[in-house]
């Protein structure tokens, strides 16, 4: 269930093949220090552990070790993927990189994914719509740039169009462009007019609105302002 060496050193079933006896445990924090054969030490959740029903004495089998460090490695996981959620919503990427960044194999990483999706924590979908929200009220930009932006985030290129398409009333680029436009103009007071239509565009094509929307603002500042 683990690998690697990056991270925090994770229990592991002993090389020399069980059964092993329980000769002795004792609480360690949140974790219980089982002690096998009177020589292997394994450090294991306290939940976990009591969960097994294990006293003194009792002979623990290669398969029920695996297993129950399988269940304090997948607990480990959720507990330090809750707190990276804690942040900020993240997508399913996002959280499989930083997943990936632990000492834990693909298979645990599918099944915390899997119990983040159960549990309602982990959905692109509505990510595509929080930061198409977020990003307008505070940096406003255009779709292209949108759709770059959560590419960037790992979020399907298929699931960010359609989601696009069902917050289009929102992306009113040519209102969008206008505003932006209108508020870079004040930077370039006492540039000519073609130097003004040059640095708005480029500017506006940076922010990812479309060419019809780029044009219309463009030649609109300029016209109120008398610069064209």
């Amino acid at each position: 269930m683990s690998r690697g060496s990056k991270g925090p050193s994770l229990p592991q079933v002993p090389k020399e093949g069980g059964p092993w006896q329980l000769t002795a445990y004792r609480f360690l924090g949140q974790d219980i220090e089982m002690e096998l054969d009177g020589k292997y030490v394994i450090n294991l959740d306290a939940e976990i552990f009591y969960q097994q029903s294990w006293t003194e004495g009792t002979q623990i089998t290669d398969v029920q070790l695996q297993q129950t460090i399988n269940a304090h490695v997948v607990k480990w996981c959720k507990q330090r993927v809750i707190n990276f959620l804690s942040y900020r919503q993240r997508t399913e990427e996002e959280i499989r990189r930083y997943l990936q960044g632990l000492p834990i194999d693909a298979d645990c990483i599918d099944e915390v994914i899997g119990w983040l999706k159960q549990q309602g924590l982990v959905d692109d979908r509505e990510f595509v719509v929080r930061w198409v929200q977020h990003r307008l009220a505070t940096n406003p930009m255009g779709r292209r740039r949108l759709f770059l932006e959560l590419r960037q985030k790992g979020v399907d290129k298929n699931l960010i169009e359609e989601t696009l398409d069902e917050v289009s009333h929102l992306l009113d680029e040519s209102a969008m462009a206008l505003q932006l436009a209108n508020k870079q103009l004040r930077k370039y007071k006492d540039a000519d007019s073609l130097t003004v239509r040059r640095k708005l565009t480029a500017f506006l094509q940076r922010r990812g609105f479309e060419y019809s929307a780029i044009k219309h603002a463009v030649a609109e500042v300029l016209q109120e302002s008398n610069c064209d």
